[in-house]
């Protein structure tokens, strides 16, 4: 079986995305433009300690994912996750 493309259910406290994020904004727009570049999504931090790859609810709600994203989400072939 095949796994979906997993979501964050909810934004964490510290989301890329949000006003408490861990990194400076300088940093936030240098990742932004190396998702957007690469058109990939932005993989949770939270998820990356458990060695998962879940795309950031932020990054969901405010691109879409990327490529990846908008794949699975035409597809409906994602599902939401909480850790």
């Amino acid at each position: 079986m095949t796994k979906k493309f997993e979501v964050m259910a909810e934004r964490c406290n510290q989301c890329l995305y949000g006003p408490n994020r861990i990194i400076s904004k300088a940093r936030f727009k240098d990742i932004l433009a190396d998702i957007e570049r690469k058109d990939c999504h932005f993989i949770c931090h939270k998820a990356t300690i458990q060695n998962r790859d879940v795309c950031c609810r932020g990054d969901w709600d405010a691109r879409g994912g990327g490529k990846l994203g908008w794949l699975a989400k035409w597809l409906n072939y994602f599902v939401e996750v909480k850790l």
